[in-house]
């Protein structure tokens, strides 16, 4: 757990975990990392020490920050003493009757890592939204196998737990939202759990999300997701991209050709223009843009999602080229740019999730196999 200004809840957070977990797993100990705290929760954390002997407490003077706080933790557990982290924020505001049960899934289903799933969860709206916002970039950047994807109570194998968090750097406040991304990106496998999640006591992190602060927040963790993305996939968009440009060029040499020198007809020869560009640009990304995700899927597949997809993308590009220069007056070069830009992330997304959709992507189980799992041993 990673401590700040927690002196009035910490206490009955700790003896509740001792009672509830610690108590019932002989090996297992709760690791308390203070950052710089500026109220009594030193002073309470030192007497905690004596009192619980499976308890460790690092306190520093400098505050750190939430993400390198929690960075810096997962970083100092020693996988040679542990197999897994179970981690938590320290405000009481999740149940420990749910640890048990998230282990007994991790350890029934062989995943890497279990995400508590907070259900009713009692927090101010804008809050909410702001996750769910995070949430739906993430999902369609990452496509990651889970709906809480900003959850703070995670069972980790330790080993995987150290890998992520070492290159999670962009994040300024939401560690996790990175911490998923890179996860999914990486391919480790991911399950959620439903758990109870309290109302918060204390005012630790009112400052810090309060509404005034939500511009920048929302800003610092949009430019985290998208620095993310764009070093897991930003060369293969830049390879999707300049097929694409070759692809143009194959339409026009290829319409030039028919019309001007084989004297065909000029909508038959953008017709069997287009197909061919579509071809070619489909081998190309194939041999070297999505060479290491092609998928279950033999080449014709690919090829018939690929075609049915472009041929979805070039009427969408008509549909906004007409849309912005009749609706909107917009000058026909500047609608055709938003209309490519629009298209090509069209293209490129749908792409990777149904044409080049990868072998190994992180499993999902049903919540009756989690109920079913969790309370049968």
């Amino acid at each position: 757990m990673p401590v700040y200004n927690e002196g009035k809840t910490i206490a009955a957070t700790v003896r509740e975990i001792e009672e509830k977990v610690l108590s019932k797993m002989p090996n297992a100990s709760l690791f308390i990392f203070e950052d710089g705290s500026k109220d009594n929760t030193k002073e309470v954390l030192s007497f905690l020490i004596d009192q619980h002997r499976r308890v460790f407490v690092y306190m520093t003077n400098d505050r750190k920050g939430y993400p390198r706080a929690v960075r810096e933790a997962l970083m100092s557990v020693d996988e040679k003493a542990f197999d897994y982290i179970l981690f938590l924020d320290s405000d009481g505001q999740y149940d420990p009757d749910d640890f048990l049960r998230i282990f007994e899934v991790a350890l029934n289903n062989s995943v890497d890592i279990v995400i508590g799933q907070r259900r009713k969860r009692t927090e101010p709206v804008y809050r909410i939204a702001l996750s769910s916002g995070l949430r739906v970039i993430e999902k369609i950047l990452f496509g990651p196998p889970c709906k809480d994807i900003t959850s703070a109570l995670r069972l980790i194998r330790v080993d995987i737990a150290k890998k992520v968090a070492y290159r999670v750097r962009h994040s300024r406040y939401s560690f996790w939202l990175e911490f998923t991304a890179r996860a999914t990106a990486e391919g480790f496998s991911m399950v959620e759990v439903p758990v109870n999640y309290r109302a918060r006591v204390g005012e630790a992190k009112s400052n810090v999300y309060s509404v005034r602060k939500m511009p920048k927040v929302v800003y610092r963790e949009l430019s985290a997701i998208f620095h993310t993305w764009w070093e897991y996939r930003g060369t293969q968009a830049l390879k999707f991209a300049g097929v694409g440009l070759s692809g143009a060029a194959v339409i026009l040499g290829l319409s030039y050709l028919f019309t001007a020198h084989l004297q065909q007809n000029y909508l038959l020869s953008t017709t069997v223009s287009i197909e061919a560009s579509i071809i070619w640009a489909f081998v190309l990304n194939d041999k070297l843009t999505f060479a290491g995700s092609k998928g279950p899927k033999r080449w014709y597949a690919r090829l018939g999602y690929y075609n049915m997809l472009s041929i979805g993308g070039l009427s969408m590009n008509e549909l906004i080229l007409l849309t912005l220069t009749v609706e909107f007056r917009m000058y026909y070069l500047v609608a055709e740019i938003v209309a490519i830009v629009v298209t090509f992330v069209f293209n490129y997304f749908t792409n990777l999730k149904w044409t080049w959709a990868g072998v190994s992507r992180p499993i999902s189980i049903p919540l009756t196999k989690l109920d079913t799992a969790a309370h049968g041993t």
